[in-house]
């Protein structure tokens, strides 16, 4: 056996030192079932740490992300297993409502409100289209109003040599020579 002397310069010194373990206590001490359920956790959600603290009372996301650091420190295999590793853990929403107490909506209302707002979309999108078409209808009765005033206009009087104008569908002039 070998006796190691110890003193103010061999002894390694840190602030942690100097702490009581009542600054230690609260959220961030960590049982050994709630180490497991945190392990369990990880491998649902992953690094989503918000919804692994909504599964212990008291802790927030903060203490998590504590947790996980420290985990990743002292035991990094475990946390690459819980990450990457093979996904023998499923996300089990049953255990988390339970664990949490929250309340989800059903996949139908959801979908039932969905198409609600869809049609509320298309119904808009369609009004739209009716006025813009509308418009359009306007200016052309407007445009083909001024041919048909000029080509009674030609009728009266002589033929002058000028072009015949026609407008298309966007309002753009076609010229026909004739």
């Amino acid at each position: 056996m070998e006796t190691i002397e110890e003193n103010d310069f061999t002894r390694l010194i840190t602030s942690s030192s100097f702490m009581n373990t009542s600054k230690l206590r609260g959220p961030n001490i960590w049982t050994d079932d709630e180490t497991e359920l945190f392990y369990r956790g990880l491998s649902m959600f992953g690094t989503e740490f918000q919804m692994i603290s909504h599964m212990f009372p008291g802790k927030q996301r903060r203490h998590i992300k504590l947790k996980f650091n420290r985990e990743e420190r002292y035991n990094p295999a475990r946390i690459d297993a819980a990450l990457i590793g093979e996904k023998t853990t499923k996300m089990d929403l049953e255990e988390y409502k339970t664990l949490t107490g929250a309340q989800f909506e059903s996949v139908e209302s959801i979908m039932a409100e969905q198409r609600k707002i869809e049609e509320g979309y298309e119904a808009e999108r369609q009004r739209i289209a009716d006025e813009q078409a509308e418009i359009m209808r306007k200016k052309r009765e407007e445009l083909f109003a001024d041919d048909d005033a000029a080509a009674a206009a030609k009728k009266k009087g002589k033929k002058k040599g000028k072009q015949a104008v026609a407008y298309g569908l966007n309002g753009e002039p076609i010229i026909n020579d004739g």
